[in-house]
């Protein structure tokens, strides 16, 4: 094993949990597959969600519009209203 794999921090990681715990390969990949499937969840439910109107960056991003963005969200307005679905 060549010194920079001993220190890892996933393989330190590994070692520790194994030698404090006794955190098996299977519990590992366990994990490793939940996570997986809970990113894989919330990816899709992302995925499904509608798209929003350009507008929405502008109504969300700030509490209240930054008079430098005024400019930007008119020039929205006049090409679609910045209502328009985009997706």
């Amino acid at each position: 094993m060549s010194a920079h794999w001993k220190e890892d921090p996933i393989a330190r990681l590994r070692t520790h949990l194994g030698a404090a715990w006794n955190w098996s390969r299977e519990e590992e990949e366990a994990l490793q597959h939940e996570c997986n499937r809970v990113v894989e969840e919330a990816a899709a439910a992302w995925l499904a969600t509608a798209p929003q109107p350009p507008r929405a960056m502008f109504d969300h991003l700030h509490a209240r519009l930054p008079v430098a963005l005024e400019p930007q969200l008119a020039t929205l307005q006049r090409h679609d209203g910045g209502t328009r679905a985009h997706g």
